[in-house]
């Protein structure tokens, strides 16, 4: 086999990785081609997976982009558990998938998640869209393709379990028809996880029945009509939205009353939705967190913080607050740490400060670095996490763009680069992060901010530009 490296990721001491990718070793698209046995395909799996595990479980130490990747997959009855984790960068994580499909090519749970993580979609992350891009064996992603449309046309059954017995319901002739049938959503990822439920039943696909012999007594017990049940919850957010209860929208960060609705409906005209709120109030795993906001019953919210409700009421009295907007429309910028600096109503604000709305924009799709800064949508950040300065600085200053210096240890000039951008093959998060700390060594190479350089090494500057 063809040694050549490619692009995985490049080992690279300096940031902390003591071990580089197995990517780096072998050609990732040879390995993944249809006729090898099953014992390479295992072996490929089980090095690219050792490699990744001497890197460590932390996401804070690995400077690239990483996805959680479960060693024995869940469909398999591995468990959520550290123990069987992995941090894997996208294209390590696509060709484990693979690998794993070219072992167990009969696995219907298996060609569904292969053929999940190789869809090219604006869902997927830049990182992830990129790492497809570098797989060139395009008939094994139309087979893929096929494969996953003759499985929806499987028969499927419907199911409950009493002990060690598994009673079969109803069989449809696809999810299609068990959705018309009126089950709902929730099929797919039932028949993918047999922990989940869809409509109240545990669901299966017919052929897969033989499977389970060993371990359960199957009996069938067909019924013609089923009434499939809904999660209670609606029930109770039903009610919810009829009664005119206020509700209080909090910041999570330090507690403190936003605006009172006088019903739920009313959060609408803000851009909420009423139903994701209900839902926030009914579902206590959640934090009650929806749209970056907290929600709470003002009935709960005053037994713990009268004097806050009270204060609230005289600053609206005396038009001091305004309501909150829908973050769905909120941009966010970010620091190098990934911290909330500052948060803008709408995409247009942020030209008030000195940005490209259409830069921002670009940042946002591709997860770019953009003078100084990233950028996201406030309703993508799951973990919110504000700096030290947030809602004290009215306006962000932009940075301007730096230029950039790689040069050697004795400072001889290797490059000057306009920005940290488009610099070879070499991480722009890295290098930013480089430059702006006292040790300037990354991948075997100095980095410097071309008006620091200039400080520290003058001769050799002028050197270089008489030169050039």
């Amino acid at each position: 086999m063809n040694n050549t490296i490619k692009n995985g990721i490049k080992s690279t001491k300096d940031l902390g990785m003591k071990y580089s990718s197995y990517l780096d070793e072998k050609d990732f698209n040879e390995m993944i081609l249809e006729g090898r046995t099953e014992d390479e395909y295992l072996e490929d799996y089980c090095m690219i997976i050792d490699y990744a595990l001497l890197r460590g479980l932390k996401r804070e130490k690995l400077d690239f982009y990483t996805e959680k990747h479960h060693i024995l997959p869940r469909c398999m009855e591995g468990e959520d558990s550290d123990y069987n984790y992995v941090l894997l960068s996208a294209l390590e994580h696509i060709i484990v998938h693979i690998l794993l499909y070219r072992i167990y090519p009969n696995n219907s749970k298996i060609i569904y998640a292969t053929d999940c993580i190789l869809q090219l979609n604006s869902r997927s992350t830049f990182e992830r869209n990129k790492a497809i891009d570098k797989i060139e064996n395009i008939k094994l992603i139309s087979e893929l393709r096929t494969l996953v449309r003759n499985l929806r046309k499987r028969q499927i059954a419907c199911y409950v379990k009493e002990n060690d017995t598994i009673v079969i319901k109803k069989i449809y002739d696809s999810i299609t028809d068990a959705k018309l049938d009126g089950v709902g959503g929730g099929i797919g990822q039932a028949l993918n996880n047999s922990k989940n439920t869809a409509g109240g039943y545990y669901w299966i696909y017919l052929s897969d029945l033989e499977n389970l012999n060993n371990n359960f007594k199957i009996i069938f017990l067909l019924e013609e009509t089923i009434k499939y049940s809904k999660r209670k919850v609606n029930e109770k957010i039903s009610n919810l939205r009829k009664e005119k209860s206020d509700v209080v929208c909090i910041d999570p960060k330090d507690e403190s009353i936003l605006w009172i609705y006088s019903k739920i409906v009313d959060a609408k005209k803000d851009g909420f939705s009423n139903i994701s709120i209900s839902k926030a109030l009914n579902i206590p795993s959640k934090n009650n967190i929806v749209f970056g906001y907290k929600w709470v019953l003002l009935s709960e919210y005053e037994k713990i913080y009268p004097n806050k409700v009270k204060n609230f009421y005289i600053k609206r009295e005396n038009g001091l607050i305004n309501p909150p907007k829908a973050r769905t429309l909120q941009i966010a910028c970010l620091n190098i740490n990934r911290e909330v600096m500052k948060i803008y109503d709408k995409l247009s604000d942020v030209v008030n400060d000195g940005f490209s709305k259409t830069s921002v924009c670009t940042s946002i799709t591709n997860n770019n670095f953009y003078l100084g800064y990233y950028w996201s949508k406030l309703n993508d950040l799951e973990n919110i996490k504000y700096s030290d300065n947030y809602g004290t600085v009215e306006k962000i200053k932009s940075n301007e763009p730096v230029k950039v210096v790689k040069c050697s240890k004795d400072g001889e000039i290797l490059g000057i680069y306009n920005s940290y951008h488009n610099i070879d093959s070499f991480d722009y998060r890295a290098i930013f992060k480089t430059v702006n700390r006292e040790n300037k060594l990354y991948r075997g190479y100095y980095w410097y901010k071309l008006s620091e350089y200039i400080q520290l090494f003058p001769e050799n500057y002028k050197t270089y530009i008489n030169h050039e």
